[in-house]
């Protein structure tokens, strides 16, 4: 698998667009909107993608350059799933924040995904919540101190 940091507005990115549309959005019913799409712009978009050049997973980071950095929108395609595509993803959205000073990385994990993210040492905060219609919950990573670091 290659991991590819692309820009806004690339091919790899409409590529990828469209199919985290697909896996994450038309199951609920929406699909992206032009305010979404303004959002995104100003994001730190990840690709996951096959040596045959089949994207088969991404996510994206906001907020890069501040102390806690939102992890967003991460998805692979179902047939990929539990091949430690998702872990290597989170491990390199980690590296990345880290890299530009990061101290901690936070997402709003659907409650079908908790367990992903308790294996990647996320800690849950606060009470389950609803966004997009779904129970949500905040969990959160710590970059600094953090003993137990996950590896690929």
């Amino acid at each position: 698998m290659i991991l590819h940091w692309t820009p806004f507005d690339s091919a790899l990115y409409h590529q990828s667009m469209k199919l985290r549309e697909a896996v994450l959005r038309h199951p609920l019913g929406m699909q992206f909107t032009q305010e979404d799409l303004a959002i995104e712009q100003h994001q730190n978009h990840l690709v996951i993608y096959s040596w045959h050049k089949k994207v088969v997973g991404g996510l994206s980071l906001d907020g890069l350059g501040t102390a806690s950095v939102k992890l967003r929108q991460m998805w692979v395609l179902p047939e990929y799933q539990g091949m430690d595509i998702g872990k290597r993803g989170v491990v390199e959205a980690h590296r990345f924040a880290k890299a530009h000073h990061a101290q901690g990385i936070y997402c709003h994990a659907r409650e079908n995904a908790m367990g992903f993210y308790e294996k990647m040492l996320y800690s849950k905060e606060g009470n389950p919540f609803l966004e997009v219609g779904l129970t949500h919950y905040v969990m959160h990573y710590s970059l600094t101190n953090n003993e137990e670091e996950v590896n690929e």
